[in-house]
């Protein structure tokens, strides 16, 4: 959700989000998505491929698993780029002669130090709006059961806060 408010803080004017799950999707229509698609399609590139009429300028990969990544890197159109943004507990493969025939790129993005400043610059003056984003503020020492468990066992949860005092 991050993602797609960055992008649209950035001008991108079609973003399509693709999630497994319904709240998420719902949370990313709230949010300016122009398009969302479930997860749990068989055709999800095909579908991309005809609503872009060739493929996306950027696909932003946030889910880590093999399965995203390969249709990041075919829903990426002549010239595109995959970025890859969440951290992979697993390697996953990359379909080199797809990227190649594309003339697409991969790139990866973490949030290391250098990153942070521009983005409390973008929270601080307005352009990326987080509040709607925030579906839960927790105390420290509720960490594991209100905060790790409801982001696995609740999809309407998207970002939690945590306050280290109280």
């Amino acid at each position: 959700m991050l993602t797609l408010l960055s992008v649209k803080a950035a001008g991108a004017t079609n973003i399509i989000v693709v999630n497994k799950s319904e709240e998420r999707l719902e949370k990313a229509k709230e949010l300016g998505a122009t398009m969302v698609i479930s997860g749990l399609r068989n055709d999800i590139v095909q579908q991309i491929l005809e609503l872009t009429n060739g493929g996306v300028s950027v696909a932003y990969e946030c889910a880590v698993v093999q399965l995203t990544m390969t249709n990041a890197v075919a829903s990426v159109k002549q010239g595109g780029q995959v970025i890859a943004k969440a951290v992979f507990g697993n390697p996953v493969a990359i379909d080199m002669g797809q990227l190649l025939y594309k003339g697409a790129n991969v790139t990866s993005r973490l949030a290391y130090r250098h990153v942070f400043p521009e983005v409390i610059d973008l929270i601080s003056t307005g352009r990326v709006d987080v509040k709607g984003v925030i579906t839960k503020k927790i105390n420290l020492e509720d960490i594991v059961e209100s905060g790790f468990e409801a982001l696995i066992n609740d999809k309407k949860q998207a970002k939690i806060l945590v306050r280290t005092t109280k």
